[in-house]
């Protein structure tokens, strides 16, 4: 198909669907950030939890 066979009004809804793909693309790069973000706190917190575990285990045995 080229950009002479289409209708304006197919032009226009091409366009929009473009826009709307662009907006869904960053739409999904910001729930991806942020599902970095709560997986890199969860981490963290898991490490300081296990840190602990093993600062209270040395304290009794020790």
């Amino acid at each position: 198909m080229t950009q002479s066979s289409l209708t304006q009004e197919q032009e226009a809804a091409m366009a929009e669907l473009l826009e709307l793909t662009k907006d869904a693309e960053e739409k999904l790069r910001e729930m991806s950030e942020f599902a970095d973000a709560i997986a890199e706190k969860y981490q963290k917190r898991l490490h300081e939890i296990r840190s602990a575990e093993t600062q209270n285990y040395e304290t009794i045995i020790g």
